[in-house]
């Protein structure tokens, strides 16, 4: 596989998994809604902090990525993502 190819499945990868995690808050978001006690349309804080902290984490993680390497830190977030997707608290 040349490099070309391998930095396009990377960054599919990448995207796809952003899009998978916000879709899966959309649809969890009855369920915190419940568990809150609250309605679901009043659950759009949820969203709102989801939204605001990947704005915040973006910028943080380029200068981890500039001071440790690219490849270490685009495998860590991967990995703890990953994590955090298959954890359930229960």
């Amino acid at each position: 596989m040349n490099n070309s190819t391998w930095l396009l499945s990377i960054a599919s990868l990448t995207f796809f998994m952003q899009s998978l995690d916000t879709t899966m808050l959309y649809l969890a978001i009855p369920s915190i809604a419940e568990a809150l006690h609250q309605s679901s349309l009043g659950m759009g804080i949820v969203v709102v902090s989801y939204m605001l902290t990947v704005m915040i984490l973006t910028p943080v993680c380029g200068w981890l990525a500039d001071t440790y390497g690219y490849r270490r830190i685009y495998l860590l977030s991967l990995g703890l993502f990953t994590l955090g997707s298959f954890v359930r608290l229960g």
